[in-house]
């Protein structure tokens, strides 16, 4: 059997693959922005204007570090979390990583807040994290009410 075989017949291999495609291309746009954050060019928009604006702004970084760098960790960890539940079926790894897309969601929705409320600027990659973000937090809800459901009908 193969290894994409093995993991849809898991009890939420489905949703899971889809965890790992969502963090993945989210973790891709974090290092996309981390790589050029300190270009002399920046980074380009192609679809909005604002993306020097947002990215150069005082709300950029946090302790000198670019919040790109903060996207990376947290699409990683959740990459992770899901891979090592493909591996190792243990459920509780699942669960988390459900749990922390609502840090990601929370943290989004304010950045979003500051670039359209404060900055009134749009970043086009800042904008695709946030959208990835709000995909992964419903996903995670629905991990966790399918987890918790599973754990009573077992009892």
């Amino acid at each position: 059997m193969t290894l994409p075989a093995r993991f849809l017949r898991r009890q939420h291999g489905s949703s899971s693959l889809l965890f790992l495609l969502l963090s993945l291309l989210g973790a891709f746009d974090a290092l996309y922005l981390t790589l050029n954050h300190a270009s002399p060019e920046g980074v380009s928009c192609s679809l909005t204007s604002g993306c020097k604006t947002v990215l150069t702004s005082e709300y950029s970084e946090v302790f000198g570090i670019p919040l790109s760098v903060f996207g990376i960790a947290y699409y990683a960890t959740v990459f992770l979390l899901v891979s090592f539940y493909l591996y190792s079926e243990r459920v509780d790894t699942l669960r988390l990583a459900a749990y922390f897309t609502t840090i990601g969601f929370l943290v989004s929705g304010w950045l979003v807040a500051i670039q359209l409320f404060i900055l009134h600027s749009v970043c086009q990659y800042c904008m695709f994290s946030a959208i990835i973000s709000t995909l992964l937090f419903p996903l995670g809800v629905v991990t966790v009410k399918n987890i918790s459901a599973n754990e009573v009908k077992e009892e």
